[in-house]
């Protein structure tokens, strides 16, 4: 029953790993690439690391897989999500033609004007 579980969260982990990289070529713009990277990413970590502490099934291992999965997610969200702001107010970057909302136009005042295209 154990090797079942391991063998699916090592699938689930490795089909989430190459829908992330999948994504990273094809989306259009740097935005889209960099939430498809980071959600597939995390999804794709979390279970290979779940699954080497199911394999394991030792306290040691499993304390340490624990806190590496909440590290991940406590700080993949906030390092893409900076990554994405600098983008946008420091390199200036435009979302792609097709995006619909732009929620930070009207956080910094700067944005207005150098964002016009």
């Amino acid at each position: 029953m154990m090797n079942a579980l391991v063998v699916f969260l090592l699938s689930v982990g490795t089909f989430f790993m190459l829908v992330s990289s999948i994504g990273l070529v094809r989306m259009p713009d740097v935005y889209t690439r960099m939430h498809t990277v980071s959600k597939g990413s995390t999804l794709g970590l979390v279970s290979l690391l779940l699954a080497s502490g199911c394999f394991l099934a030792c306290t040691d291992v499993t304390l340490k897989v624990f806190f590496a999965v909440v590290f991940h997610f406590l700080t993949n969200p906030v390092g893409v999500h900076m990554i994405a702001r600098a983008a946008y107010f420091d390199l200036h970057i435009p979302f792609w033609n097709q995006t619909l909302t732009d929620e930070w136009k009207d956080t910094h005042p700067e944005a207005k004007e150098s964002l016009q295209i």
